[in-house]
């Protein structure tokens, strides 16, 4: 029995790909302040670019910042790598976990070893072409095999917010947020802010009818901006009358 079902998923497939434009005898080591000249999702990266990579995009001089979410099936150990023509820096849950930041022909970068739990990992992946010809591929290792991350494990959001729905009067809901407040639900629709558009929350949730505790989820969810999230005081099989 569940009484906190998600109705949407904020989740949609692919990974954004911002564009921009940079000059000078060095790259920036950031997006930071720059504002990008295009915008698209890519399924999975793994492109040569003979030309300009996206339309109002030059061939030359162009930086792509890649950022979405990781879906891990498995837990335990993995190893990423890139091949990048010119520089690159790959950004799990955070942390910088391969850094190729310079002027280079294609070249094979793999990261050390990194224990991932089962679930969504932040992703983000900067890229950066001088002159013209480029190529960037990002891929996975686990045990002896390896393979370009595939399209159905990337993912991003376009939203920050989060929708709860109370299913009735009298029901109120608490979300318990890893690393965060708590926030309560007493009216519907109920917002909840992630950190940002480009991050998710883990929240375990309580939920009262008028004032009682009837249940707990016990365990953190993850929650994704434009998740559309249903608090009911009962079950759908206890209100058909089915057996869970």
């Amino acid at each position: 029995m569940s009484l906190v079902r998600k109705r949407r998923t904020g989740l949609m497939p692919g990974l954004k790909a911002f564009f921009y434009t940079w000059s000078g005898e060095r790259p920036p080591d950031d997006t930071a302040g720059l504002e990008p000249i295009a915008y698209t999702v890519h399924g999975r990266i793994d492109f040569t670019w003979w030309d300009s990579p996206a339309k109002g995009v030059p061939p030359e001089y162009f930086m792509v910042d890649y950022k979405g979410f990781l879906k891990v099936e498995e837990a335990g150990p993995y190893r990423f790598y890139v091949v990048t023509d010119d520089g690159s820096r790959l950004y799990v849950d955070g942390r910088l976990v391969l850094d190729a930041w310079r002027d280079q022909p294609p070249t094979l970068y793999v990261s050390e070893e990194l224990q991932l739990r089962r679930g969504f990992h932040k992703l983000r992946l900067l890229f950066y072409c001088r002159y013209r010809f480029s190529q960037i591929k990002l891929g996975w290792m686990r045990g002896d095999r390896a393979e370009v991350i595939p399209g159905d494990a990337l993912y991003h959001t376009i939203s920050d917010k989060i929708f709860v729905e109370l299913g009735e009067p009298g029901v109120t809901a608490e979300f318990d947020i890893l690393n965060g407040p708590t926030v309560k639900c007493d009216y519907t629709p109920c917002v909840i802010n992630t950190p940002s558009v480009d991050d998710y929350l883990d929240a375990r949730v309580k939920v009262y009818k008028d004032g009682d505790l009837i249940y707990d989820t016990g365990q953190y969810i993850t929650f994704f901006g434009g998740d559309e999230v249903e608090v009911a005081a009962s079950s759908r099989d206890e209100e058909s009358g089915e057996q869970g």
